[in-house]
């Protein structure tokens, strides 16, 4: 293969997993600062 069509791959598939990441974690990170901001004492 071309390292252009390597190189095009590559970089859409890391778009894909980086997406994929942040629908995953983001739910868990805004509940957990969600928590932490509410448990803090100001």
């Amino acid at each position: 293969m071309k390292p252009k069509i390597v190189a095009f791959f590559t970089s859409l598939t890391l778009l894909l997993i980086v997406q994929y990441r942040n629908a995953l974690v983001s739910p868990f990170f805004q509940d957990d600062f969600e928590l932490l901001s509410s448990a803090s004492p100001e």
